[in-house]
């Protein structure tokens, strides 16, 4: 089987049981980096039984966070990088949406939406409203940064945003109630990242 062109960045703490069906999403990217910190439920073993090469990240309390970290520091095979978390799923039209504009070779950026899954159903009422630079190449992304969801810090900024019509699949380990205080939480948070900017009303957008 022929794999694609793609570095898949993976950042994981304690998620075995979220990893088999991540990794799965994912066979058929040529490099997959499992980005650790330190597990101890066998997510380690998991990984490495999909084939992915497991790395461990060690947290200094301020700076680089992972996603940035394993952006300096990782030897990446491929000019393309995909950045998935451990509770996610590329779904086949996704996929194919991926390998597209990797064939196409073109400096630009790939931004996703996303579903929440949970008790085995998409929730309509949990659908990612704003677009997040998932894919990318990497002499066009310079850092990660948000209080919420991490927004691409890009360069050149004017390079082209390509927003990719299928969604990645999020699952949700939570119960209903879990979900709304997770909800309220990123509310607040978001408020407090638009009132430190100045800014009020609005809906909330990472770059």
């Amino acid at each position: 089987m022929s794999r694609v062109p793609l570095s898949v960045i993976v950042p994981v703490k304690n998620e075995a049981a979220n990893l088999p069906r991540c990794l799965a999403s994912v066979a058929w990217a040529d490099e997959v980096f499992v980005v650790d910190s330190q597990s101890t439920d066998g997510s380690q073993a998991i990984a490495e039984q999909h084939g992915a090469k497991v790395v461990q990240f060690h947290f200094n309390g301020t700076w680089p966070k992972k996603k940035n970290w394993a952006l300096e520091n990782l030897p990446f095979k491929h000019e393309w990088v995909f950045i998935l978390d451990a509770d996610e799923v590329i779904p086949d039209e996704l996929q194919d949406e991926i390998l597209a504009l990797i064939a196409n070779d073109q400096p630009v950026r790939g931004a996703v939406l996303w579903n929440q899954v949970a008790f085995g159903r998409p929730l309509t009422a949990r659908k990612s409203t704003a677009r997040f630079v998932r894919l990318f190449r990497t002499d066009t992304v310079l850092r990660f940064e948000a209080v919420v969801h991490e927004g691409a810090v890009l360069q050149p900024a004017t390079l082209p945003v390509v927003a990719l019509r299928h969604r990645l699949l999020h699952y949700s380990r939570e119960s209903v109630y879990e979900s709304i205080l997770k909800l309220a939480q990123y509310v607040q948070l978001g408020a407090a990242k638009r009132a430190a900017a100045g800014k009020t009303g609005g809906v909330l957008r990472e770059q």
